[in-house]
């Protein structure tokens, strides 16, 4: 396993298709498989097998070709969490939430909600939209008007999940589009406009 946390010796100084090149020798035999993660040569990691090293100019390199996920598993259950985002996918980490599975968001990236409507016969009354700090799709809405105050907050996060399962070389694989969503709405109102003053409370959940 190579990883960004090793020391920078252990490190390969250079990555190719076709081979990795150290300043000091690991000392990977032929037939070993490498794996890598994301590291400075190699940002989307590798799996790579050897097939043949040598010394060169003091320094050590490692001739290989491709291998798989089956070289270094005989089994396996490999799940990520993509979250859509205003970006595209973005990988994320999951929680569980009374048995299901949603997305935690990982960065403030918003849409605001618009209002429109025709003003020509009808006095507009106070609104505010600002975005909402709950979900990756979403606005917070706030609209006074003659006594009566509603406000509210809708949005939706929306997630891929895959799964990957090895077992002695068999490889299954699966997708699943998953979303989570609310809608949340507070109606106050002033005494001698319904009886006596209060507020209603409705809130809609929904997750896929």
């Amino acid at each position: 396993m190579i990883t960004s946390e090793m020391d920078a010796d252990e490190l390969p100084v250079e990555v190719t298709e076709d081979k990795l090149v150290f300043e000091k020798n690991p000392k990977y035999k032929k037939g070993d498989v490498i794996v890598s993660g994301m590291i400075e040569k190699a940002e989307a990691g590798f799996i790579r097998r050897v097939i043949d090293a040598e010394k060169e100019n003091n320094q050590f390199v490692f001739y290989t070709e491709p291998a798989l996920l089956t070289d270094v598993f005989e089994k396996a259950h490999i799940v990520k969490y993509m979250q859509l985002t205003e970006n595209g996918l973005e990988e994320v980490s999951v929680q569980q939430v009374d048995g299901l599975e949603v997305g935690s968001q990982q960065q403030g990236s918003f849409r605001n909600m618009s209002m429109e409507a025709d003003t020509s016969t009808y006095q507009m009354p106070e609104v505010e939209v600002k975005p909402s700090s709950d979900y990756m799709f979403g606005a917070e809405v706030e609209i006074k008007d003659e006594g009566v105050t509603l406000s509210g907050e809708a949005g939706i996060n929306a997630w891929i999940q895959i799964d990957m399962n090895i077992d002695h070389g068999d490889v299954q694989c699966s997708m699943a589009v998953k979303s989570a969503g609310a809608v949340d709405v507070l109606i106050d109102y002033s005494d001698g406009l319904i009886g006596s003053g209060g507020s209603i409370d409705e809130t809609l959940d929904a997750r896929n």
